[in-house]
C-alpha cells in the first residue's frame, strides 16, 4: 500500500465513479459510488473527447474532480475519520478518463493513429491534482495505461484478478467502453471495443 494511515482505491468509470477507504492493515472501512457527472457532456468517451476538443476540457476536468472530493469526504464520513488523515489515493480508469481528470488534451486520442501521448504510471500530490478533501501533500498513484483505449482500469483489473498467473484466462471488462485481456500461452493479448 502507498499509504501511511488510510487510503483510497478509486475507479473513473465512463458511466460510475467506484471507491472504497481501507486503514494500513487491509481493511475496507468505508465504500461509495456514483454517476460520473461528465455525462453530462456525453455519455461514451469518444462525445467526452470531441466535448473537450471544442472548449469544454475545463468543465470536464472540474466535474470529476468535484465528484472525486464528494466522495472522499463521504468515505471519511461513513469511516468516522478527517478526510485530511487519508494520506495516499489509486485512481484508475480508461485511458480517456484519466485524460480528462488531469485536464490533458484528448487531441491524440481523437484521430489516427489514436496513439496515446500520455499513458500515465505517474505519483501526483493531492494538490497537483486539485483535489481539496485531501491533504495537499497526499499521494495519489495514477496507475499506467496500455493503449489509448485499453486503460489503467484494465491494467489494474489483469493485476487483481491474477490473470497473467493462470494457464489460460480471458478477463472481460463490460461497461460502457468494453476491454478484454487473454492470457493465453503465455503471451498478454488486450482489445478494446470503442
Amino acid at each position: 500500500p502507498a499509504f501511511g494511515q488510510y487510503g483510497i482505491a478509486l475507479d473513473v468509470g465512463t458511466t460510475t465513479l467506484a471507491a472504497q477507504l481501507y486503514n494500513k492493515a487491509g481493511a475496507k472501512l468505508a465504500e461509495c459510488g456514483r454517476r460520473n457527472p461528465q455525462a453530462a457532456c456525453g455519455a461514451d468517451v469518444i462525445s467526452r473527447i470531441e466535448s473537450a476538443l471544442h472548449g469544454d476540457l475545463d468543465q470536464l476536468s472540474n466535474a470529476i474532480r468535484e465528484a472525486i472530493d464528494g466522495m472522499i469526504r463521504e468515505l471519511a464520513k461513513q469511516a468516522r475519520i478527517n478526510a485530511k488523515e487519508i494520506d495516499g489515493m489509486v485512481i484508475t480508469g480508461n485511458t480517456a478518463m484519466l485524460y480528462l481528470l488531469t485536464a490533458t488534451s484528448p487531441e491524440t486520442l481523437s484521430r489516427a493513429p489514436f496513439q496515446a501521448d500520455r499513458l500515465f504510471g505517474e505519483t501526483l500530490t493531492a494538490n497537483e491534482l486539485r483535489l481539496s478533501a485531501l491533504s495537499p501533500q497526499a499521494t495519489i498513484y495514477l496507475p499506467p495505461c496500455i493503449a489509448a483505449f485499453v486503460g489503467a482500469d484494465t491494467v489494474c483489473a489483469i493485476l487483481a484478478t491474477n490473470l497473467c498467473e493462470t494457464e489460460n484466462a480471458l478477463l472481460a471488462d463490460i461497461g460502457t467502453n468494453g476491454e478484454m485481456g487473454l492470457w493465453h500461452n503465455g503471451t498478454l493479448s488486450v482489445r478494446s471495443e470503442e
